[in-house]
């Protein structure tokens, strides 16, 4: 278990469970209003059957999703669709998994080659998940809808990186401060220099908060 001071930690099994629910409830919530059968979950996204449907009751159960029934080809079939609570479960997920992938990438930027890192966001990965969509698709409106759907994918990884880059930026200020201060302390004092960077941080998030405030 590990994690920055002030989040949760970052545990395997924990951390999977949200990943896991985000993921879920955001095909969910593409798949709205229509929503989604267990079966489309199954198949589209290769989740066994059995998890499938014990994911789908669960977020039912928590009022994540609701459930609606309609009559095909003479069969009852359960369709599963977003509710209100869902979509700010949805929008906390994302914005806890920020917070993580910041902490990740923090620590992992330098062994991380730039090359390397895009291939993992926009590599092949994605495009043949894209591919395999399109295969599928039987009209145009089909082909538009798994297009917006791909376009609001990235719409999301963007939205994850400008927050990236907006921390690390005041990161960078920060330590530009404590730099300084180490650099002319007399006499050097570790504690002084902890000290003068909680100041520094208590300062750069009143003035960050007062920014927002006023926009």
């Amino acid at each position: 278990m590990f994690g920055r001071p002030g989040l949760s930690p970052i545990g395997p099994l924990s951390e999977f469970k949200k990943f896991r629910d985000m993921a879920i409830l955001w095909i969910i919530e593409q798949n709205s209003p229509s929503g989604i059968t267990g079966y489309q979950l199954q198949n589209d996204f290769d989740i066994p059957q059995t998890n499938a449907y014990r994911l789908l009751n669960k977020l039912n159960e928590e009022g994540f999703v609701d459930v609606h029934e309609s009559i095909v080809d003479g069969r009852a079939q359960k369709r599963y669709g977003i509710t209100k609570k869902g979509h700010d479960r949805i929008k906390t997920l994302m914005s806890e998994a920020a917070e993580k992938i910041l902490f990740l990438f923090e620590i992992t930027a330098a062994a991380f080659p730039l090359k390397q890192f895009e291939k993992f966001i926009l590599g092949n990965i994605h495009i043949d998940i894209l591919k395999k969509k399109l295969e599928d698709c039987s009209d145009r409106e089909v082909a538009m809808n798994v297009l917006t759907t791909a376009k609001e994918f990235l719409g999301h990884i963007a939205a994850i990186f400008t927050t990236m880059l907006d921390k690390t930026h005041e990161l960078e200020i920060m330590l530009e401060q404590v730099t300084d201060s180490a650099r002319t302390m007399e006499p050097f004092s570790a504690v002084a220099l902890l000290k003068i960077m909680d100041r520094v941080m208590k300062e750069r998030t009143h003035e960050t908060s007062e920014v927002t405030e006023n926009e």
